[in-house]
């Protein structure tokens, strides 16, 4: 368990590294970690800018056979949320981060060539 553990955190750093770029364009934001907690890298999302569709991003990185796909549906949305749900207000701060992050490939023994041809393609579609 502590081996894999550990190559996905690395898989999880090299992610954050190599999409460092992008943040700073103001293109997306990468997963804020605080000092004080741990995690296992079972996952590793980002959040695009509003202005950036996500669709055709995924649409890009689907052309190239990256299995990036969106990550979460708010409750409220859901058929159970929408029957059984008490909700206060419009949502949308909910709704528009959850129109805007996709959950990026990640996995034990994701290869480097893997990892570089999804930000490359992130890159791409991004820029267009």
């Amino acid at each position: 368990a502590g081996e894999i553990t550990e190559s996905r955190l690395a898989c999880w750093r090299r992610y954050h590294e190599m999409l460092e770029d992008l943040e700073r364009e103001g293109l997306l934001r990468r997963p804020s970690i605080p000092a004080h907690c741990r995690h296992n890298a079972h996952m590793y999302y980002i959040l695009l800018a509003p202005d950036i569709e996500r669709q055709p991003v995924l649409d890009e990185l689907k052309k190239r056979s990256i299995a990036a796909v969106f990550h979460y549906v708010p409750l409220h949305s859901a058929p159970a949320g929408r029957r059984y749900a008490r909700v206060h207000g419009t949502m949308s701060r909910t709704d528009s981060l959850s129109a805007r992050l996709i959950r990026l490939p990640l996995w034990y023994g994701i290869s480097r060539a893997a990892q570089e041809e999804t930000v490359e393609t992130l890159h791409a579609a991004l820029h267009r």
